[in-house]
């Protein structure tokens, strides 16, 4: 088996009926036995098992369906589907995200030309709950090519850090990695981070910081991620849970302070102003005395801290509202009404 489709779910019977039906349509019957689909269920109580067992009836494609008797949690299950698959290559595919009609095909004809590459880091397109509906996407990397990275030092790390645009870039986002399963598989200490809710950064930054392991970027658009169908509560606690997880991950893997810098200023570049800025507008005191001290404490010695986040202790509340609005509309595209009115 050449490549396994790595699905982890839970409780999204009806959109991981849509990312099957999409995935199967886009697998050429020529490779029906190249690729196999890998379901591991995280004790779903919807009729996420009635509608896989229905599409193993018809699907060409294997289509092994694994299910936890009772929700462990996504690290867990993530371990669990990497370990119940067979593949050279698993890509880790989240439940509710599309693949691309060229996906498949790319990563085969990837895979087959034996780079001894551990990791392929994808490109991906957004979309709101409908496809049509897209938004502007921006490239992960400063890169129109594919690029192979061979972590074998330091500076290849700061490198590959001062080319990403975006903190998907550090592998947040599970649906533009492909991971060479036996590379995988040899990561070990991993079980004090089965909490974490990012088990999969931990693994691949093991892989390719820990163990000097070799990425291949690529440009292609493997997948469209569904946009505004994050299950996590509250700005705050995201924006918490993202910094002490790079910052905690970052620390332990790469040890270089210089490195660990890099990594920190990435953070706050896109992802972690983002949750601080929404933090900010849900709740003004928690920021003040919870948030800001927070961020404080990890990126005072920043300059990009003073010039991104400092100055969202004087910005009014309703400029942040209007600024954000003009964000989403004019930059991310995004159709006005569109989120309230989706079901998804």
């Amino acid at each position: 088996m050449i490549l396994s489709v790595c699905i982890p779910t839970y409780n999204r019977a009806v959109l991981l009926k849509e990312t099957l039906v999409c995935l199967l349509s886009v697998i050429p019957k020529s490779e029906a036995g190249k690729v196999e689909i890998v379901i591991s269920d995280n004790g779903s109580t919807d009729h996420t098992e009635a509608i896989v067992n229905e599409l193993i009836k018809t699907s060409p494609i294997a289509i092994n369906y694994f299910k936890i008797q009772e929700n462990v949690g996504y690290d867990r299950n993530c371990m669990q589907v990497m370990q119940c698959s067979s593949g050279q290559y698993c890509w880790l595919l989240g439940d509710d995200d599309l693949p691309t009609p060229n996906s498949i095909v790319t990563l085969l004809d990837e895979i087959r030309k034996n780079e001894n590459v551990d990791v392929y880091l994808g490109n991906k397109e957004d979309f709101y709950c409908v496809p049509s509906q897209s938004m502007k996407s921006k490239k992960i990397l400063d890169l129109s090519e594919t690029k192979i990275f061979n972590f074998t030092g330091p500076q290849a790390i700061i490198d590959y850090l001062q080319m990403n645009r975006y903190l998907i870039g550090l592998f947040n986002f599970i649906s533009i990695l492909v991971i060479r399963r036996e590379a995988w598989m040899a990561v070990k200490n991993y079980e004090k981070h089965l909490e974490s809710k990012y088990i999969h950064i931990y693994m691949v930054m093991s892989i390719l910081w820990g163990r000097k392991g070799r990425l291949k970027y690529l440009p292609a658009v493997l997948v469209k991620r569904r946009w505004g169908n994050d299950l996590t509560a509250g700005m705050s606690e995201r924006l918490h849970h993202d910094v002490n997880t790079y910052y905690g991950f970052s620390q332990e893997i790469l040890k270089d302070p210089k490195i660990v810098r890099y990594v920190n200023k990435l953070s706050i570049k896109n992802d972690v102003f983002s949750w601080a800025v929404r933090a900010r507008v849900q709740d003004i005191n928690k920021f003040y005395f919870v948030d800001f001290p927070f961020l404080f404490s990890h990126y005072w010695s920043l300059p990009i801290f003073w010039f991104k986040i400092f100055p969202l202790l004087f910005v009014p509340g309703t400029v942040l509202k209007i600024a954000r609005g003009l964000y989403r509309i004019i930059i991310k595209r995004e159709t006005i009404g569109l989120r309230e009115a989706c079901s998804c």
